[in-house]
């Protein structure tokens, strides 16, 4: 680990498998580094906590009601390139907060 007081652990949606796993970090960490102080940060919710919930319901949408839709999206190299744009935007404009976010 980098020589600070403390280790930061993203995750995107509440109550997933990304959330149970920034948990069990969290834990693992606790006991590896006793003296760091461990935080485990919705970091969509913490950047804007109604886009957060859009992008949860429309996630869990897509899993659990349209399934077809998931397989053809997740792991889409052609999906993944055609919104490049779009995620270079969504990271510019998150950039600032996140920062502050680590700073604080």
């Amino acid at each position: 680990m980098a020589d600070s007081d403390n280790i930061i652990i993203l995750f995107a949606f509440n109550n997933s498998g990304h959330h149970a796993a920034a948990i069990a970090l969290k834990k693992t960490y606790g006991i590896l580094y006793p003296s760091k102080k461990i935080v485990v940060l919705n970091v969509l919710e913490s950047l804007n906590p109604i886009i957060e919930k859009i992008i949860s319901f429309l996630y869990r949408l897509s899993g659990y009601t349209f399934p077809w839709m998931w397989r053809l999206l997740y792991n889409n190299i052609l999906i993944y390139k055609l919104c490049r744009p779009l995620r270079d935007i969504i990271y510019k404009a998150t950039a600032r907060k996140l920062k502050i976010i680590f700073e604080k």
